[in-house]
């Protein structure tokens, strides 16, 4: 969504979207390990394998920002932000990430 409705072929088809998307997902799982969530970090390589063959998946972020409804940015990106940062986890990448989403809603108008 923050790509303005690319689906997941394409952004893992170039290497700087593919190395912010790690980015985004080691930066949940350090923010879920400081709360005490014990993720492991294999899960990286497993999503990236399982979402590869998928195609041209369309998240369903993407799915309701390009059919125009409303965003779940609360619960998705802004509250996991907000415990994350209590924790004492920095999150630049997922700040980033949620700012190009709230670029694109404006843009979208």
């Amino acid at each position: 969504m923050a790509e303005g409705g690319v689906t997941t072929d394409v952004l893992l088809s170039v290497p700087e979207t593919e190395k912010m998307i790690r980015e985004i997902m080691w930066e949940v799982v350090a923010a879920a390990r400081a709360q005490d969530i014990p993720l492991d970090g294999a899960l990286l390589e497993t999503n990236s394998k399982r979402t590869r063959p998928m195609g041209a998946y369309r998240p369903s972020t993407m799915i309701d920002f390009t059919e125009g409804r409303e965003l779940e940015l609360v619960p998705i990106c802004e509250e996991p932000m907000r415990r994350a940062k209590t924790a004492g986890v920095a999150i630049p990448a997922l700040e980033k990430l949620l700012g190009n989403m709230k670029a694109q809603l404006t843009k979208r108008g």
